[in-house]
């Protein structure tokens, strides 16, 4: 059986309220070290910038290729087409990594997990995908390339339809969404099998076992090795050699497209671009941390940015080649990169952050819960 690690005290969560801890059916295996004591209290600034920086180069990735489709392309659209689809590895890595040390920071149980993690990406997931149907059947000429039939719109909100069609979904993004989801389905079944509150071993062994039989795309993997990532960097003993880590992860996602790997080349991906990820990921969590500044205020909204550039880049660039079809390509992706970034901190404000707190509010007494406090994993 998978030896669990041991859970925070209940009094480092409170801030030494004077309650009693509560207690939980789920052993522990010794006190933690001072060194993990010390590590597990501080943010990890680095790490939600290292999102924002991934899915920002996602969208822009998206403004090249979309720029190019309307002749209105981007000079810089070829270094971007070299090395534009490892950010989302790195996304991915990033997310196996925050799920891991929210979880060794937090111990939450399993229903809580589970419970605060549909509550994060299901209904702004869903709002998206229906204000998304309702366009394209209201006006079908605005997404050229989208094509809906009732299996694709019920899978899609089913988080099914790109596992079970591999195809994209209604919103062409949510294939690694879907990905996720299944990456927190099985960990909160390694969380009750094993009654361990971080299973590292357990849903390591899940996720290969699902991508050996064909379930699940390979890029299931890089979620894995976020995990290890983080054990890694929580056990302390790698930590020295951060400096190694960041080079060769440079190196190896530098000389990557000299392998001339494709974007439905999963697994040749966990090797090209997930590894180098994590070694990145790792340089990111163990160096010092950065304060709190714009660009992690920014981070609260990656979530939000990574959505609503369905829609923000296809819009502007309908515009921009009607309105503006002269204009240079290189300012519009500019402008484009600004425009979706501005929507999608706007859209976090405006319905994400608030529907997140009122969801968690009328949820709050099943099961009994504890804030997350590492950003907004």
């Amino acid at each position: 059986m998978e030896m669990p690690h041991h859970y925070i005290h209940d009094a480092v969560h409170r801030n030494q309220a004077n309650e009693a801890p509560r207690k939980n059916n789920y052993p522990s295996c010794g006190h933690l070290s001072q060194y993990n004591q010390k590590i597990v209290s501080s943010m990890l600034y680095n790490i939600q910038i290292a999102r924002l920086v991934s899915l920002s180069f996602v969208a822009i990735a998206h403004i090249f290729w979309t720029g190019r489709n309307y002749n209105q392309a981007s000079h810089y659209g070829i270094i971007i087409d070299n090395y534009s689809h490892n950010f989302v590895d790195l996304f991915l890595v990033i997310s196996g990594f925050i799920i891991y040390y929210v979880q060794f920071r937090n111990g939450k149980t399993p229903f809580l997990f589970i419970k605060d993690r549909l509550i994060r990406i299901i209904p702004i997931y869903w709002i998206l995908t229906f204000a998304l149907v309702a366009i394209a059947l209201t006006w079908p000429t605005i997404f050229n390339s989208l094509h809906l039939d009732q299996d694709k719109i019920i899978k899609s909100f089913l988080f099914c339809y790109s596992i079970a069609n591999r195809e994209h979904p209604v919103i062409y993004l949510g294939w690694s969404l879907e990905l996720e989801f299944v990456f927190y389905v099985v960990f909160f079944v390694a969380m009750i099998l094993t009654k361990s509150k971080s299973p590292l071993y357990s849903t390591c062994a899940i996720i290969l076992g699902l991508t050996l039989f064909g379930f699940v795309k390979p890029i299931i993997l890089e979620f894995a090795l976020g995990m290890i990532c983080c054990k890694i960097y929580l056990d302390g003993y790698m930590n020295k050699y951060r400096n190694v880590f960041l080079v060769t992860g440079v190196f190896l996602i530098l000389i990557s497209p000299l392998f001339d790997i494709q974007y439905y080349e999963y697994l040749k991906r966990v090797f090209a671009w997930g590894i180098p990820s994590s070694l990145i990921i790792f340089w990111a969590a163990t160096c010092r941390q950065t304060r709190e500044n714009i660009f992690t205020e920014i981070a609260k909204s990656s979530y939000s940015i990574y959505l609503v550039q369905a829609f923000t880049i296809p819009a502007f660039y309908k515009f921009s080649s009607k309105f503006l079809p002269s204009a240079q390509g290189d300012i519009l992706a500019l402008v484009c990169f600004v425009f979706t970034i501005g929507s999608g901190i706007a859209f976090y404000h405006a319905v994400e952050a608030p529907v997140t707190r009122a969801l968690k509010r009328l949820t709050a007494g099943f099961p009994s819960a504890r804030p997350v406090t590492v950003g907004d994993a």
